[in-house]
């Protein structure tokens, strides 16, 4: 298998009819001819282009231009029956039809079907090609099945048709006319099936999870890099609090008025509140830090062997986050870097206090308690006693980010390295057996005492951050939100039991 470069830069570069592109073809077609002609008789030559072109030299969208690209078959010895028209190959078919053509079992999660008119013997007859025709049908039955069992999700009318055009075929003598179509059909429809699904996109979701992201990410900033005596007021206030319902009548009224003829009003309205609300948070949070940023930044030390190596963590996380090799093992990169993290942070505990010239005058000790909680952390180690029960916070921490483990789901990329498990399958997805029963409730068990043990863990710090007894808003929210959030989500849980 080669990739011959070159063509490819030369479209980005100049358009596919400029001059210098067909020279670049040029060189591309000799070389295939070369090739061609020193191959042995037995053997298979197969030309294809990846994708196609725009006429500006571009690809990567749906266009006809983009989309289709030319392949071609050779051989000195085997005689291909000639296309019929312009029929198109689907690129996925060529994984199918090789493994067939090779005699090794075709790759476990493809949904190409087997090209025809490339099997043939030297007489330019096809061989047995129905049996060829049921190792791709039971390969993509088998897929289905397996790709149902690991939670995925297809419509219940799509699965009855599909199940009964496969067991129509396995019951269809070989030999019966039309059977051969019938099954190419079949994979046709399967292939379409999983494409209308794989291909949607729930923009409610993706615009729920970008605001979630967004307000933890500003809480979390927040929380920890606001000043200790003003930590919940820092994140909740009265003015905070108008501004964001004057964001959420905004948001429900504009959805409203533009929303369209056959939308749902309501929905549409409800998650424009949500969304332009938590924006607004998200924005107030990051300008309150904006206010603090030059001391935060001030305080942090490149040099300083105490934050050396969570600053390399963070910075090699960040390069390698361009790989593919990250892509495909990004759930045990971070693992390991979220764990390394919280290592560090346990080293520097056992490090001594180090002296300061601020904190020896007392004409510049108010100066230092104004700093943020980040720089204090830089400068001081605590006392032996919360030094151990940080260090037990900070254990308890590693151990649950190893947990998570558990709750990942296999990239098909990595098998059979990857032993897959059930435990990242959501409730509603598990079969409804009696054999899963004690299993769900097993599970959702687990979730509510840990919803439980995550609200007191949150409730018992937000108590050592102030006084919760006061009537304010900051004080209101950090009684009751954490406790409405867990039950919340502990009743959602609760319907898929």
């Amino acid at each position: 298998m080669a990739h011959y470069l070159g063509v490819d830069h030369a479209g980005h570069k100049f358009g596919p009819r400029h001059p210098e592109m067909a020279r670049k073809l040029g060189e591309a077609d000799r070389a295939v001819r070369r090739l061609a002609m020193e191959l042995p008789a037995d053997c298979l030559l197969l030309v294809a282009g990846d994708h196609g072109m725009t006429s500006s030299g571009d690809h990567g969208g749906d266009s006809q231009d983009e989309v289709r690209a030319a392949l071609v078959a050779h051989s000195k010895r085997f005689r291909f029956r000639a296309a019929r028209g312009d029929q198109p190959v689907a690129q996925v078919d060529l994984a199918t039809t090789l493994a067939l053509l090779l005699g090794v079992p075709i790759p476990y999660s493809s949904l190409g079907r087997l090209i025809p008119d490339l099997f043939t013997d030297l007489r330019g007859a096809r061989p047995d090609i129905e049996s060829l025709l049921e190792a791709n049908v039971d390969q993509v039955a088998n897929y289905l099945d397996e790709y149902a069992r690991q939670g995925g999700r297809l419509p219940e009318e799509t699965k009855a048709r599909v199940a009964k055009e496969v067991a129509d075929f396995r019951a269809t003598p070989r030999g019966s006319r039309g059977r051969f179509d019938s099954g190419m059909a079949l994979l046709a429809l399967v292939r379409r099936s999983c494409a209308a699904v794989w291909a949607q996109f729930d923009t409610r979701l993706m615009a729920a999870g970008a605001t979630a992201a967004m307000l933890l990410l500003a809480t979390a900033s927040a929380l920890v890099l606001t000043p200790r005596a003003r930590l919940l007021t820092g994140v909740v206030s009265a003015d905070l609090l108008g501004w964001l319902a004057a964001a959420a009548a905004l948001g429900a009224v504009s959805a409203a008025a533009l929303a369209p003829a056959n939308a749902n009003t309501c929905e549409l309205a409800a998650g424009a509140a949500v969304f332009s609300s938590t924006m607004v948070f998200g924005f107030v949070l990051f300008w309150k830090l904006s206010l603090s940023a030059g001391a935060i930044i001030s305080s942090i030390s490149l040099t300083d062997g105490k934050t050396s190596v969570n600053v390399a963590i963070a910075a090699a996380v960040f390069l390698f986050s361009f790989s593919n090799s990250f892509v495909v093992e990004e759930a045990a990169v971070l693992n390991f870097c979220c764990v390394s993290f919280l290592l560090g942070y346990l080293w520097l505990l056992r490090r001594p206090a180090e002296p300061d010239d601020e904190t020896a005058s007392s004409s510049t000790s108010s100066s230092f308690r104004r700093q943020t909680p980040l720089s204090i952390k830089l400068r001081t180690s605590p006392s032996p006693s919360r030094s151990a029960r940080m260090a037990f916070v900070v254990l308890s921490l590693c151990g649950l980010v190893r947990l998570s483990n558990v709750y990942f789901r296999c990239r098909e990329e990595q098998s059979p390295h990857c032993l897959p498990t059930e435990h990242h399958k959501p409730l509603g997805t598990l079969p409804s057996t009696p054999e899963y029963a004690s299993y769900r409730h097993y599970r959702f068990g687990s979730t509510v005492v840990s919803a439980a043990a995550g609200v007191v863990a949150v409730t018992l710090w937000l108590r050592r951050c102030g006084n919760l007894n006061a009537l304010s808003p900051a004080v209101t929210a950090a009684t009751y939100v954490p406790t409405v959030s867990a039950l919340c989500t502990v009743f959602y849980w609760a319907l898929q039991v």
